[in-house]
């Protein structure tokens, strides 16, 4: 049985503190960092690294070589760096870590696009995030705006190259729109990185990282209450009494009208009256 030390503990907390105070400062290094669970020390070492990776594009810029910045950003992050996708072990959970994607230099669609936008900020160019259905590119701005694909050695696409990625995706059963091509919020670009841990944790069964990932998705989307009580369920299974009790309570506070309220209540009050037996 899982342990409550194991399930939520303060480093988590710490964490996830961390990760409500970028939320807030719309800092995208220090959310994704906060979701990973990356201790100081090595969260210093990935800043330091992406700056000096910024301070590479900064001088290719400066030599005038490049007609583009996605060029410049080309030239460094893939040229040089070799980074880009990982096929091979596509749903291993260090491709969704940024502090894994910068040391290993692979990793999922939306995490190398990370590196391109914080790479990108810290050299001064505007690098926005772009989730078409199913898979994540950038917009890179210049004379004209660039579309690139990180994933893909960071290889510059048309529209029609985009619709043709939705269209083998979904097997031509997803009409293209044109607001796929839109940029991405901070709070929609960690969803989809949340919900990517979710998947890999569940299919993994790991109920400790799985519960720590819903707990962040939940504090990031509070108006869902699916989080809420999918949090509250796996404290439970996990044997945690005193952490679901808390989910249950919570979602009877936020979601007052929901249909699962009936059931929910019950839960309160059995788990309420166990709590008491073991004190």
């Amino acid at each position: 049985m899982t342990s409550y030390f194991e399930l939520w503990t303060e480093q988590d907390q710490s964490h996830l503190e961390l990760f409500l105070d970028g939320l807030q400062q719309y800092n995208l290094t220090t959310t994704l960092l906060a979701i990973e669970g990356v201790e100081p020390d090595r969260a210093k070492l990935v800043h330091k690294q992406l700056e000096h990776w910024a301070e590479q594009v900064q001088k290719v810029i400066q030599r005038g070589s490049v007609t583009h910045p996605a060029e410049a950003l080309r030239l460094v992050l893939v040229d040089v760096l070799e980074l880009g996708g990982n096929s091979d072990d596509y749903s291993h959970p260090r491709n969704s870590h940024l502090s894994s994607v910068v040391q290993e230099r692979c990793g999922l669609p939306i995490l190398l696009s990370a590196v391109w936008m914080i790479v990108g900020e810290l050299a001064g160019i505007s690098v926005r995030g772009v989730g078409l259905p199913g898979h994540f590119l950038v917009k890179v701005e210049g004379e004209e705006e660039q579309l690139i694909d990180p994933f893909d050695n960071g290889k510059t696409l048309t529209v029609v190259d985009c619709q043709a990625i939705v269209s083998r995706l979904y097997q031509n059963s997803l009409p293209w729109r044109e607001q796929f091509l839109d940029t991405t919020s901070l709070q929609d670009m960690l969803e989809r990185v949340l919900r990517n841990l979710v998947s890999i944790y569940s299919q993994r069964e790991d109920l400790v990282q799985l519960y720590r990932t819903i707990r962040f998705f939940s504090e990031l989307r509070p108006e869902l209450p699916d989080l809420l009580l999918n949090q509250a369920k796996i404290a439970e299974l996990s044997g945690e009494t005193v952490l679901a009790l808390e989910a249950y309570r919570l979602f009877q506070e936020r979601f007052p009208d929901a249909d699962e309220l009936e059931a929910v209540n019950q839960k309160v009050e059995a788990l309420g009256m166990r709590t008491q037996m073991l004190h």
